[in-house]
């Protein structure tokens, strides 16, 4: 794979095949939790119902792993809810090393209509 290059452009190839191991990885990861939270089990996902309930702890079980709950007076799972009228929003952070005081967001919105949402199909109530 390396023969008749320099050992600059083996690095530069090797840096592209762990980056492309590294998204290929990503997408999978990305893929496994885009069909969790889609499927019928979740049964749409409506605000104040079991399947939004088990759509919430999947989605703090994968957060767990790199985040942490913002809202530090409560502990636990609890930590990433913020409860509002209809529902529950999750919110985490990522805790930063040199940039520690600046911050990306990213929103994401995992419930949906529930059983309310009707397609073409008539056998399909999610």
């Amino acid at each position: 794979m390396f023969s008749g290059r320099t050992r600059a452009s083996r690095g530069r190839t090797l840096a592209v095949v762990l980056l492309t191991a590294v998204v290929a990885a990503s997408c999978t990861q990305l893929v496994t939790d885009e069909t969790v939270i889609s499927s019928d089990a979740m049964n749409g996902r409506d605000n104040a119902t079991p399947g939004s309930a088990f759509a919430q702890s999947y989605i703090i079980a994968q957060l767990k792993q790199v985040a942490v709950g913002l809202d530090t007076s409560r502990t636990g799972d609890d930590a990433f809810k913020q409860p509002f009228d209809l529902g529950t929003n999750i919110v985490a952070k990522i805790p930063g090393g040199d940039l520690a005081g600046e911050y990306v967001i990213i929103g994401g919105h995992y419930d949906h209509l529930g059983n309310a949402c009707r397609t073409p199909d008539p056998t399909d109530t999610i």
